[in-house]
């Protein structure tokens, strides 16, 4: 995650980003802090989106719905109990946040094998070309 949040630190002060994360919790969710201090400035130019695939009493329940105050909604703890599934959230998602219709823009995806496969075919089922998805495994 530290390459992929190098980037998005030397972008998002330019251009909106989106950040897509999943973690079993916050306990474990790395740089939590620093995505939601960097998702507070620039009107939420950065927008978060986080996935916990089992939250700990800590975390509380996800956070808002896309009806609540857009930038409350980003700085939540996290918005989405269980696995990351782009295409069965999709529809609910502003336009802004996967850039669907944007033939410009970048898809960066950093994880373990398996989910990077899953988050790439979800991508791909959406209609993002793979020529636009790139990706760093640990």
């Amino acid at each position: 995650i530290t390459p992929i949040l190098a980037m998005l630190e030397n972008i998002y002060v330019t251009r909106p980003a989106s950040w897509l994360h999943a973690s079993k919790n916050g306990k474990v969710h790395a740089y939590r802090d620093r995505l939601r201090e960097i998702a507070a400035v620039r009107s939420g130019e950065l927008q978060r989106r986080v996935w916990y695939s089992n939250p700990i009493a800590e975390d509380g329940a996800p956070g808002g719905n896309e009806n609540s105050s857009s930038l409350m909604y980003n700085l939540a703890k996290y918005h989405y109990k269980g696995s990351m599934d782009l295409p069965a959230v999709a529809s609910d998602m502003p336009p802004t946040i996967l850039q669907l219709e944007n033939d410009q823009a970048r898809y960066f995806l950093c994880g373990p094998p398996g989910f990077m496969d899953v988050q790439r075919n979800g991508l791909v089922s959406l209609g993002v070309m793979e020529s636009r998805i790139h990706w760093e495994g640990f």
